[in-house]
């Protein structure tokens, strides 16, 4: 990709460059200009990615992948991350929106760019890839992070909790603060039994 095709495609005034090793580098007057460029470089990467991301948050992946996804959509919909992700929208400041919908309005302007070459994958779509809205990146961010992280732990302390008590829970679970909790310099790591002594008063946690 040369820089003047790039700079004329990704975004207004910004300039896009590929190293040798097919890496973006983008330079842009604001930061608006900026975050619109990134958008249209990571959908030039990573759209099919994007796309697949997007519907798992949404529970919508058995659209694609057909009967065999339909159990995790109907977990993830129980999750309410599409919910959570448009809530996390609307309490966002004045500035992250902005760079949301610069973001965005990259993706889409690549989306418009590309409409009849697609990679490869679409071609096992049911459908082209929908425009892109700014709380899709919380969306995204939500379910890559909920399953890259402790998800399986919370749910297994919850279901612990309600079959054998919370005693069992903080019992099983031991003092994990020093080898579970990297604390930099001299901070004190905390205590990650904590939260199962909520378990005893707050039913809405397990229910």
């Amino acid at each position: 990709m040369s820089a003047s095709t790039a700079a004329g495609s990704a975004a207004a005034g910004a300039t896009v460059r590929r190293d040798r090793w097919g890496i973006a580098h983008v330079d842009a007057p604001d930061a608006p200009t900026a975050f619109a460029a990134q958008g249209w470089v990571c959908a030039d990467d990573r759209i099919w990615q994007m796309t697949y991301d997007r519907c798992r948050a949404l529970g919508r992946w058995a659209e694609v992948a057909g009967a065999a996804a339909v159990a995790d959509d109907a977990f993830v919909r129980r999750l309410g991350l599409a919910d959570a992700a448009r809530a996390d929208a609307d309490a966002l400041d004045a500035a992250t929106t902005q760079m949301l919908v610069a973001y965005s309005a990259g993706v889409n302007r690549w989306l418009d760019e590309h409409a009849d070459d697609l990679p490869a994958e679409f071609a096992h779509h049911p459908a082209p890839p929908e425009p892109w809205e700014p709380w899709h990146c919380l969306a995204v961010y939500k379910v890559r992070h909920v399953f890259m992280g402790t998800l399986g732990r919370k749910l297994w302390r919850a279901r612990m909790a309600v079959s054998a008590g919370a005693d069992a829970v903080i019992a099983l679970v031991g003092d994990q603060s020093a080898a579970a909790a990297i604390v930099p310099g001299a901070g004190t790591p905390p205590d990650l039994r904590a939260g199962a002594e909520q378990l005893r008063t707050d039913e809405n946690l397990v229910g």
